[in-house]
């Protein structure tokens, strides 16, 4: 099995990359997919990682690069792992991956709001924080979960608690989460 984790707007930073590890005995093969290439910028904050990924990437280009990723997977059992923009990439292109062996994973996506058009067309769970300034949670969660393919959780904390370089971090919800991407992932 190969598991493709795609960073939010911080890019691979050490936690982020310590948090894969984790996840990774269980896996043959892991990739990591993040918008700067690889290189830690050591944001100082979300706004300011929030404007380098504006200005560098974009959700767009983003979701090209991954959709570029996995049109090479067909054969394997692979789950792609997503958090906040990269859920977003990984929910923006899953109309377009008609592949079995794919599936996904994705946790608080805010960006999910412009795309409730997609019928995805791998299996796909959703992980929603308890609450987004841009959007009632419940409704999307109600307007996704009739999908095909897709299965929605609110959880009970705020956007970016598996992100060390989060404010919103949660010590208590990444333990709890990291057990539950390990039993579904």
């Amino acid at each position: 099995m190969k598991l493709i984790a795609v960073t939010d707007i911080f890019g691979k930073t050490n936690d982020f990359k310590i948090m894969i590890d984790q996840l990774s005995p269980k896996y043959h093969e892991v990739e990591i997919i993040d918008p700067y290439v690889g290189i830690d910028n050591s944001f100082q904050n979300e706004e300011e990682a929030y404007n380098c990924f504006q200005q560098t990437m974009g959700l767009k280009k983003y979701s090209e690069i991954l959709l570029q990723t996995l049109k090479g997977e067909k054969s394997q059992q692979t789950t792609v792992l997503g958090f906040s923009v990269g859920a977003s990439a990984i929910w923006a292109i899953s109309d377009q991956l008609k592949t079995p062996t794919i599936k996904a994973v994705g946790f608080y996506s805010s960006q999910i709001r412009d795309y409730l058009k997609i019928n995805p067309q791998i299996k796909i769970e959703l992980f929603f924080s308890k609450n987004e300034p841009c959007y009632h949670v419940e409704t999307i969660i109600k307007d996704l979960s009739i999908k095909a393919h897709v299965k929605c959780h609110k959880t009970p904390y705020l956007h970016g608690f598996m992100n060390k370089q989060s404010k919103n971090y949660n010590q208590s919800g990444y333990n709890r989460y990291l057990e539950i991407i390990n039993k579904i992932a």
